[in-house]
């Protein structure tokens, strides 16, 4: 059995269709390029042109495939020399099962489940007999690291329907570059969604978050969540008598005790001195001890004259709620009767 080259297209050649020259066919008997000396007609499935091919691929390939999907031979093809002339450097007899050996070999370990579940012949087909083009960008291991490809199936030409054409070239920069620039997008997003002064969540990102649950309740597709709200106790007292520097420093303490409480949940700060965190997955299961947690905290920092946050926490009741903003108005009913017990302190 012969490796797939599909697997290793480690060679950058360029298939241009502006080169239309005729492929180094191979006798069937000798195995000799072009007129074999022999007499024997030469292979049919290896004098196919190089305009053949690139019709049916336009754009530049490290490896091309010419792929029987009758009985699964293949021949691959690549365009080398000064001449750009189109050459068989490999072929073998089931296109599929070297794949699938190959790739737990040749293909970077993360994406080799997805590759395998991917490129299975039945939907390979399925996609190009619906008239589509079938793609899969994956990664090889090249020279040790990971290195992006770009795999593209078609037709080959309408008038032959028992063979597809199979295109592998090397994407690497194009998708590296594509990274950086998703990076620095979402940087920027969450600079703009980020409090400046203690690192949390902003109202802009609490609004977005809002209207996606909002969407997902009109849809009847919204999971079990919960909203708590807390409000830091004795800021503007500080700011009058300390000074603003002081406050925000009270502000910070409170915020870090809420994210140490709440440490698998998103914390945003939606006002001067007013916190939400939204409850899902393990932190919701555990809202009630969570809740409670805090609330005890806030009795022995009272009693130590130390930072303190009157908080209020709401269930999503999917049969009475339409909106996140009833749950949140019932959460802030909470915390103010909460703050009732911080008695003085405002």
């Amino acid at each position: 059995m012969k490796k797939t080259v599909l697997l290793i297209a480690a060679v950058s050649a360029g298939v241009s269709a502006v080169v239309a020259k005729k492929i180094l066919g191979r006798c069937r008997k000798c195995r000799k390029p072009e007129k074999p000396a022999c007499g024997s007609e030469t292979d049919e499935e290896e004098t196919v042109t190089f305009t053949h091919l690139a019709m049916s691929l336009a754009d530049d390939y490290a490896s091309v495939y010419y792929l029987n999907i009758e009985d699964d031979s293949y021949v691959e093809y690549s365009a080398v020399g000064s001449d750009h002339k189109l050459r068989v450097i490999s072929s073998g007899d089931d296109f599929f099962a070297d794949t699938q050996i190959n790739c737990r070999i040749l293909v970077y370990e993360e994406d080799q489940e997805r590759f395998l579940e991917a490129f299975r012949k039945e939907k390979l087909l399925e996609i190009i007999r619906s008239g589509g083009t079938f793609t899969l960008d994956y990664r090889l291991v090249i020279d040790g690291k990971p290195t992006y490809y770009s795999l593209k199936t078609c037709r080959a030409l309408e008038f032959d329907p028992k063979h597809i054409v199979i295109g592998v070239r090397n994407v690497d920069k194009q998708i590296r570059r594509e990274l950086e620039l998703e990076e620095v997008l979402n940087s920027a997003k969450d600079l703009a969604e980020r409090d400046g002064l203690t690192g949390v969540k902003n109202k802009s990102a609490y609004t977005r978050a809002e209207q996606e649950l909002n969407d997902s309740i009109a849809d009847g597709t919204c999971g079990d969540f919960a909203v708590v709200v807390c409000d830091v106790n004795g800021l503007k007292n500080i700011n009058d008598t300390m000074g603003h520097q002081a406050g925000d420093e009270h502000l910070k303490s409170a915020c870090t005790m809420i994210c140490r409480v709440f440490k698998r949940s998103p914390v945003y700060r939606i006002g001067g001195d007013e916190f939400a965190v939204m409850l899902t997955g393990e932190d919701y299961r555990a809202r009630e001890i969570l809740t409670r947690q805090l609330r005890e905290q806030m009795k022995f920092n009272q009693a130590d004259g130390l930072v303190t946050v009157a908080c209020g926490m709401a269930v999503f009741i999917p049969d009475k709620d339409k909106t996140v903003s009833a749950v949140f108005n019932r959460a802030d009913a909470a915390m103010y009767r909460n703050k009732k017990q911080f008695s003085g302190v405002r």
